[in-house]
């Protein structure tokens, strides 16, 4: 079962309270929802329940478009907020130690659900996008396609549309217009909606100011003239 509208809109605040180093915001608008609606542990969204495993994921993911710091900082908020209601998360991993050989086939495994994921996100511009991260350096494409696409896009815990949609409010309040693009169009292609999109950019400007605001919808129209000319 997906994500609820309003549960998708608390993980996009989560993320962008996170891109913007509001911790004490951060903190109030966790306590704040969650105090109004249910929570669990894992388990899908539905009327009221929230399902915290996705909230966290909701703010790891964005260390794709702001870094490790922020995501730390964040984390470090919520699960103390976490610890004081009582409610444990243990996250699961499939890292183990192996040969290289098996290392190897790792990497091969995940640069090829990199691709995929890229495929599905960037449609048929997917392989003039690698070629412009090799150009700018030659492990870029690597970390890109391995890390991003093949390993935090693969996680299990958001849809690639839900991941697209958090990466449209984080993108739309730091400034960056060809990414907003690219991750707006992403999400239109992997069932998002044009409401959808509104609904991210919405969020995004509640933190970061109708400035970025207006300038995200101006980059939404771009996205759909484009797509309507292809």
């Amino acid at each position: 079962m997906e994500t609820s509208k309003l549960g998708l809109r608390f993980f996009a605040l989560l993320a962008a309270r996170s891109a913007k180093g509001d911790l004490s915001a951060l903190a109030n608008d966790w306590k704040a929802f969650c105090s109004e609606n249910f929570c669990a542990p894992v388990g899908d969204d539905h009327g009221k329940y929230i399902n915290i495993e996705k909230a966290l994921e909701s703010i790891v993911v964005s260390h794709l478009f702001i870094g490790f710091p922020r995501v730390i900082e964040a984390l470090n908020v919520v699960r103390g907020l976490l610890s004081s209601t009582h409610i444990e998360i243990t996250a699961t991993t499939t890292a183990s130690k192996s040969s290289d050989n098996n290392y190897l086939c790792e990497c091969s495994r995940r640069q090829q659900t990199g691709i995929q994921n890229q495929i599905s996100v960037y449609g048929s511009v997917q392989p003039k996008l690698n070629q412009e991260l090799l150009r700018l350096h030659p492990r870029l494409e690597q970390y890109i396609t391995e890390h991003a696409y093949g390993t935090v896009y693969n996680s299990g815990v958001l849809s690639l549309c839900e991941t697209e949609l958090i990466a449209v409010c984080v993108l739309s309040g730091i400034n960056v217009p060809r990414q907003l693009f690219s991750h707006i169009r992403g999400a239109l292609s992997n069932s998002a909606s044009r409401s959808d999109c509104e609904n991210m950019i919405e969020v995004a400007g509640a933190v970061f100011g109708e400035d970025a605001k207006s300038a995200a919808l101006e980059i939404l129209k771009q996205v759909q003239l484009k797509t309507s000319s292809d």
